[in-house]
């Protein structure tokens, strides 16, 4: 299955050479992870409070200010929404410092 993502234009023909690559680079990196035993928990933490920020707060106060048939919902409440977007993550990673 993932052969196929390494097939030529040209040829159509799979390179040996990029399998090799990606399964040793692949293989490698699973072998560091689990050898330095990365908390999951935590790894998703760092990524997803950013991306709930991201997609609650900012995209949605970003398509009222450039879409001009949101225009009526350019108020002050649009802006405590980013503002409060900007302490949620602040806040978040200040936590994880403490």
């Amino acid at each position: 299955m993932i052969s196929g993502f390494f097939k030529t234009k040209q040829t159509g023909e799979t390179s040996i050479k990029s399998e090799v690559i990606f399964y040793s680079f692949a293989t490698v990196s699973l072998w560091l992870i689990t050898i330095t035993n990365i908390n999951i928990i935590d790894l998703f933490g760092e990524i997803i409070a950013p991306l709930n920020s991201l997609f609650l707060y900012f995209i949605p106060v970003i398509i009222v200010f450039k879409q001009t048939i949101f225009k009526q919902y350019r108020t002050t409440g649009t802006v405590l929404i980013f503002i409060s977007g900007i302490v949620l993550v602040i806040s978040y990673f200040v936590g994880k410092m403490i």
